[in-house]
């Protein structure tokens, strides 16, 4: 990344690094107190955080995400999520054919 993408006040900025056919890669930016309400989406996903620290809610569960948490989401796996302080996390997005791939 040449530059980093600023941490707004009161925002959640988005930047694509990487979008084609299979993949998609996009760093987040959310400041304390943001939120994404439940959802879910039809590709496999990785959030990865980089600095900060998310609430994040997945299947009933509450986790806190810390730099270098990882999480893995199936595809419609239903999940939010809450900046508990300024965050930068990096979504990467894999579509899958779902007839073939079940895991």
């Amino acid at each position: 990344m040449s530059t980093e993408l600023p941490l707004v006040k009161d925002a959640i900025t988005s930047r694509v690094l990487v979008e084609n056919q299979l993949l998609s890669i996009t760093e987040f930016t959310m400041d304390e107190g943001q939120a994404l309400s439940e959802h879910t989406s039809t590709c496999a996903a990785v959030v990865t955080v980089v600095s900060g620290n998310i609430l994040f809610t997945m299947k009933g569960e509450e986790k806190n995400l810390v730099p270098g948490d990882v999480v893995y989401m199936r595809p419609h796996e239903l999940h939010a999520l809450t900046a508990v302080e300024a965050t930068r996390f990096v979504l990467t997005q894999v579509k899958v054919d779902e007839n073939k791939n079940r895991e």
